[in-house]
């Protein structure tokens, strides 16, 4: 149902343009500011590599749950800790050190 929802206003957003600022500010903007200081928050306490920048971890997450969403979840249901699954395979496994390099 929220899948539902978010889809009409993203559709909405592109039919009337108009709505676009309103709906960035109000939804995604809060959303993306609360992320990105999750995310330095883990840079902080060396959770995460520093060198890591936070937009291209939060577009990573994002976009591979929002491609399941859209895509791949008919062809096979999602996991139901498909969230835990992407951070582990993209963000977490970029945060491992290379063999050799420091």
């Amino acid at each position: 149902m929220v899948e539902q929802i978010e889809l009409k206003l993203i559709g909405e957003t592109r039919s009337q343009p108009q709505l676009y600022p309103e709906f960035h500010e109000r939804l995604i903007a809060p959303r993306l500011r609360q992320i990105i200081n999750l995310i330095e928050r883990a840079q902080a306490h060396v959770e995460l590599r520093q060198d890591l920048n936070p937009l291209l971890v939060l577009d990573l997450i994002a976009g591979a749950g929002w491609y399941g969403i859209l895509f791949t979840r008919y062809i096979s249901p999602a996991p139901s800790d498909l969230p835990e699954q992407i951070v582990d395979n993209t963000v977490l496994r970029g945060n491992q050190k290379l063999e050799g390099k420091q």
